[in-house]
């Protein structure tokens, strides 16, 4: 096809354009009516994504220990058990004078009576795993290390995750 039958092209083109102004407008009203939907549905789906990968990295659960396992060597010894498990990512250790310190600002004047020997909190580990859709075996594994007396459980917002994730 030589270039001067682009010109008859175009001109014909934009002649059929012109007779037919309703479906003309009506096709591109169409068209960009597909394309904001889809381009609306690949945002949604994208932030959708995104935002329940942010919270399932940020998502810990907190095992509590038994008030036995007070010395140092005990809670060194529990710390790689936990790391050992296969979806646990990292497993920090939070005594009972930090866990206090969390809510200085929310206890008041009564911060002062519940420091040293007062202080109702138990030693705690705060463990990140990297799969929630493995929540509830990595739980029990980790429910069956001794000295754990007990662990926070947040199953419902890690089904809940998971579910929004698979959607």
């Amino acid at each position: 096809m030589r270039l001067s039958g682009s010109g008859y092209l175009i001109r014909e083109g934009l002649k059929n354009i012109w007779h037919n102004r309703m479906m003309s407008i009506a096709s591109i009203c169409v068209l960009v009516s597909c394309l904001t939907l889809t381009g609306s549905a690949m945002l949604v789906s994208y932030n959708v994504s995104s935002f329940v990968s942010k919270i399932g990295s940020d998502n810990m659960v907190t095992v509590y220990l038994d008030d036995e396992v007070g010395d140092v060597e005990a809670v060194i010894e529990i710390g790689p058990q936990i790391r050992d498990i296969e979806n646990v990512s990292d497993a920090v250790f939070v005594s009972k004078e930090e866990a206090i310190k969390d809510y200085k600002e929310d206890l008041g004047e009564w911060y002062e009576e519940m420091t040293g020997e007062g202080n109702p909190l138990p030693n705690a580990f705060r463990v990140t795993m990297t799969d929630l859709a493995q929540y509830e075996q990595t739980v029990d594994q980790i429910a069956k290390i001794d000295g754990i007396q007990k662990i926070g459980d947040r199953s419902d917002i890690a089904s809940k995750l998971t579910s929004l994730n698979n959607l």
